[in-house]
């Protein structure tokens, strides 16, 4: 694979959007002043809200040992009556803590994107978390695969990649006993350089 590029970005947790039925992928206005389509990841506020739990199905998928865990896994499914794109897949959560572990999504109705974006066959990501302190969890890495048009019969059709890795993370103010700043290894991402397809740890 090939990085084309690469940057960091400073999120703020408060600001998070809420979901809204068929607008997981939404435009939005960078401080560059750019505009660009983002695709909402859900988090574990937006999985137990009333109105994301009445426009999806939910099943148990069973469960699986991890390390010295045992997470349960739940699947969900959009509903039909949804006309824009919204999130299929699966959710992991610790059977101990009940907290998110995993996130395996795929965007539901991709043919009905914004014509701006362009043709894509399939949107699918993999999100992982990290537990910051006792009882909080955030997105520790994100990976999302789109499938551009024709891809899904081309083989030698590329893929585009994204991938987000958590380096670091601040408290406003910190809970008692923890520093007010965390960083963890930054990955040796370069613009323009090769790197191993394992890198694109959620490919198939």
């Amino acid at each position: 694979v090939t990085l084309e590029s690469v940057d960091t970005m400073r999120i703020a947790s408060i600001a998070q959007r809420q979901y809204r039925p068929g607008g997981i992928v939404f435009r939005e206005k960078l401080a560059s002043g750019r505009e660009e389509f983002t695709m909402q990841i859900p988090s574990i506020v937006d999985l137990v809200d009333s109105i994301f739990i009445a426009t999806h199905c939910f099943g148990y998928g069973g469960g699986s040992t991890v390390g010295d865990e045992t997470w349960f896994r739940v699947n969900m499914l959009a509903a039909d009556s949804l006309s824009s794109p919204d999130v299929h897949g699966s959710f992991y959560l610790d059977s101990a803590t009940s907290e998110l572990r995993r996130m395996d999504l795929e965007l539901s109705r991709a043919n009905r994107l914004p014509r701006a974006i362009g043709r894509i066959d399939a949107v699918t990501l993999s999100t992982r978390f990290k537990e910051i302190v006792p009882g909080i969890s955030v997105i520790s890495a994100v990976c999302a695969i789109n499938v551009p048009y024709g891809a899904l019969r081309r083989a030698n059709v590329a893929r585009p990649v994204e991938l987000q890795q958590l380096f670091a993370h601040t408290f406003r103010r910190p809970p008692l006993g923890m520093n007010e700043q965390y960083a963890f290894p930054r990955p040796a991402w370069a613009a323009q350089a090769s790197a191993a397809r394992e890198l694109v740890w959620c490919a198939p």
